[in-house]
């Protein structure tokens, strides 16, 4: 019996470490993914908030993870999108975009916000709601 309790504590510590090493699995990915071209097109919505990341890097993942929380809502007058820095180098420097996490908010296609490295949900919900009041 304490053999049996003693497996089960170890196969719960090795969960939670597994869990804290693969953010990525926490949630669902609701962000869409495009790319260099579809970027100009896709700014164009009256808001639209993009997350520049790197997929390797746990803060990105994180960040990414923050921001598909918030883009639950159906209504939202929001749109959603996430980048690879990776493939979108060029794109990177003309917004000079220096490391990742990034995010760009855009309104009617022009730059109005721009959050760099990782936040809080808290802090990201205060600035999503500031842009959403411009609405």
């Amino acid at each position: 019996m304490v053999i049996l309790f003693v497996v089960f504590i170890i196969a719960a510590n090795i969960w939670e470490l597994r869990k804290d090493l693969s953010p990525q699995e926490d949630y669902i990915a609701t962000l869409k993914e495009i790319d260099k071209k579809s970027f100009p097109d896709s700014i164009k919505h009256k808001y639209t908030c993009v997350l520049f990341y790197n997929p390797e890097k746990t803060s990105d993942v994180k960040m990414e993870s923050e921001l598909s929380m918030l883009n639950n809502p159906p209504n939202s007058p929001i749109k959603y999108y996430k980048i690879r820095s990776d493939e979108a180098s060029e794109l990177c420097c003309g917004l000079n975009i220096s490391g990742t996490p990034s995010v760009l908010l855009f309104k009617d296609g022009v730059e109005v916000s721009r959050i760099m490295g990782t936040v809080s949900q808290t802090n990201l919900k205060m600035i999503i709601k500031r842009l959403e009041k411009q609405v």
